[in-house]
């Protein structure tokens, strides 16, 4: 069971690695608009929190 879970949370960290690659793709060059900017914050809050949560590799 362990193994699954440790599946599960590589996954989330996958899938949010994901949304701030295709965040900052979309960044623009000027003009950084305060929304993307929080959203990239919540992210990596959300990346680091979901990477804590990785179980152990047995």
């Amino acid at each position: 069971m362990a193994g699954n879970e440790r599946e599960l949370a590589l996954e989330r960290v996958r899938q949010l690695e994901a949304q701030i690659d295709d965040l900052k793709k979309r960044w623009p060059a000027h003009s950084l608009k305060p929304p993307m900017m929080l959203e990239l914050e919540r992210l990596e809050e959300e990346l680091e929190e979901a990477r804590a949560k990785v179980p152990p590799a047995s």
